[in-house]
């Protein structure tokens, strides 16, 4: 299979999907949500049951065949995760794959493979999808690549050579921090060619990534000082800090009902465990208080309302690390 067929920069470019399934593989885990955002762009979620499912189990592709299979009383369509963690192949995760691939189903499929070796994967996985799946490879080999996703997804007032050379030598290879800020900018939505400068330079904006570690250790004064870097560097990056702490919010809500993968809020993997220690220690009231909180702090920034919205934020950065 020709590479430009895998590639993560011609797929995002694509509008239709020829398959419902989607073999995806690679070590960004920032890419692996972002083709799948892609592919449910324009699906409504609500009506979307989701099934979560794991190849190394026995039963899986008992399991497998009832997801395909029956129908949903409540929702319209289905979507199906699967994960494979396990770093070796062996004949019963091969014919697990070859029963994935022969399905006739019309419910959107998503198989992620995380450990396996691109040439493995290469030369003894895609051979089975390639002709009844879609196939995205989640990487950034080159400096070409990275190079590629900036000319298709910087604005375009800072979309140009001189900016995307400047951005690769910035991130040195970190390239999930690098799909962080871009998300901070689609927040923010500036317009100034300055300001969306500032966000890939700024350490108080890109520092908003650590919050939620400060938080879960109890470090109030370092989860603090974040919001006043933010504050005194980029007042209108208010409105990133309410986006984030109500995603923050939602993840939390999302562990107490015991549903622990944390990949459709683009959180990455290093920060699970925040997560997960801040949920054991963190009730239900404290986290609808604290939504309630977000809600005041971004009506009084639409002037809905008066108030202070960094107040507000605020209040809830102290009540969850208390």
């Amino acid at each position: 299979m020709p590479e430009s067929s895998i590639d993560i920069n011609k797929f995002l470019e694509l509008n239709e999907f020829s398959n419902s399934k989607f073999l995806i593989f690679g070590e960004e885990p920032s890419l692996v949500v972002k083709v799948k955002n892609h592919v449910l762009a324009k699906q409504d979620l609500r009506m979307i049951e989701k099934v979560y499912l794991n190849m190394e189990q026995e039963d899986f592709e008992q399991n497998f065949h009832q997801a395909v299979l029956s129908n949903s009383l409540f929702n319209e369509k289905k979507a199906v995760f699967i994960n494979l963690d396990k770093n070796r192949l062996n004949k019963g995760l091969i014919q697990a794959f070859q029963t994935i691939s022969g399905a006739d189903t019309n419910s959107f499929i998503f198989i992620e493979v995380k450990s396996i070796s691109r040439k493995t994967i290469l030369k003894d996985v895609i051979p089975i999808f390639e002709s009844s799946s879609h196939i995205v490879e989640c990487s950034m080999t080159y400096d070409s690549n990275v190079k590629d996703f900036l000319k298709a997804n910087l604005p375009k007032i800072i979309n140009d050579e001189k900016n995307i050379n400047n951005l690769i030598n910035m991130y040195e290879g970190n390239f999930s921090l690098l799909i962080n800020d871009l998300e901070i900018l689609k927040v923010l939505d500036l317009k100034n060619e300055e300001e969306i400068l500032n966000v890939f330079n700024d350490n108080g904006i890109r520092k908003s990534s650590r919050l939620i570690e400060h938080i879960s250790k109890r470090e109030t004064k370092k989860a603090v000082e974040i919001l006043e870097s933010m504050k005194s560097n980029d007042r209108n990056s208010i409105g990133l800090l309410i986006w984030v702490l109500a995603r923050d919010c939602q993840a939390l809500s999302s562990l107490k009902e015991s549903k622990t993968n944390l990949r459709s809020f683009n959180i990455w993997d290093s920060q699970v465990k925040w997560y997960n220690a801040l949920s054991k220690r963190v009730s239900v009231r404290q986290i609808k208080e604290s939504i309630n909180n977000l809600d005041k702090a971004d009506k009084s920034l639409k002037g809905i309302i008066d108030g202070d919205p960094w107040t507000k934020a605020k209040d809830v950065v102290l009540e969850l690390s208390a």
